[in-house]
């Protein structure tokens, strides 16, 4: 059975605190958000949404570009880290926990001229009909010509190279190590993202796992249901290399759709 919003919700505020100690790619974070900016800027959008926007890393960039930015994201619990981020670099940008499909309700229709899904958050819509619903939600939400903008990792390549581990992540943690792996299951439609964290505490290290559950075949799907919903001029780069990373889990597909 395909995971809930809710399940998901609850799985992400459990990770919050760690995610930046598992997302510890900075420099990488910022290479992408620059890229973003400089199309919404050759765009001339100026007012971006940024989807799923966890801590708020892109959001930042992007308003420290001059982008009148705002943020959503299903947790609330990375909702709180990204609110104190922004302050703490000065940045007013409204944080809203919302999920794809409120969209249009929590920030009202044709309010922004530009939308970036930076890191396949629209992989977590399992349902055909929310997904369908949430890409709705988006078109209505961009105003006449806006860009949106999704980032994609294609996990049917990754299931059709038999790629079940993904790169064990090392930080730490309070003076001590803290180690993540991911864990990949496959199923018909979707890939189950097991995340396993090890923490050292002397001689007595804990264990836990956080299961997510994400849409295979995203880029295809894009392609075929952004011009059914209104979209026109939407391309997809498959295997993009935005920040020169050489292993495959860097690459990414991106599809570009135009209001």
């Amino acid at each position: 059975m395909a995971m809930t919003g809710k399940e998901t919700r609850r799985v992400y505020d459990a990770w919050s605190n760690d995610y930046d100690h598992y997302i510890s790619e900075e420099e990488k974070n910022k290479k992408e958000a620059l890229y973003y900016a400089g199309l919404f800027k050759e765009h001339g959008a100026k007012k971006v949404l940024d989807a799923a926007c966890g801590t708020g890393r892109h959001a930042i960039y992007l308003a420290q570009q001059g982008l009148d930015v705002a943020g959503f994201d299903i947790s609330e619990g990375m909702l709180d880290i990204a609110r104190e981020r922004a302050g703490d670099n000065n940045l007013d940008i409204d944080f809203c926990q919302a999920s794809f499909t409120e969209l249009t309700e929590k920030f009202g229709p044709a309010s922004f001229d530009g939308f970036v899904c930076a890191g396949g958050g629209v992989a977590h819509m399992i349902d055909d009909k929310e997904f369908e619903q949430g890409l709705k939600a988006i078109y209505d939400l961009l105003k006449p010509g806006g860009l949106a903008v999704f980032e994609n990792r294609d996990y049917d390549i990754f299931k059709e190279d038999k790629l079940n581990f993904g790169p064990l992540t090392v930080a730490q943690e309070n003076g001590s190590k803290v180690m993540y792996l991911r864990l990949l299951d496959y199923e018909d439609k979707s890939v189950r993202y097991n995340l396993l964290t090890i923490r050292e505490q002397e001689d007595n290290p804990t264990y836990d796992v956080l299961t997510f559950e994400l849409r295979l075949n995203i880029t295809s799907e894009l392609e075929e249901i952004l011009p059914r919903i209104g979209f026109s001029q939407v391309e997809a780069r498959r295997r993009f290399k935005m920040t020169g990373d050489t292993d495959n889990l860097g690459e990414k597909d991106l599809v570009f759709a135009v209001k």
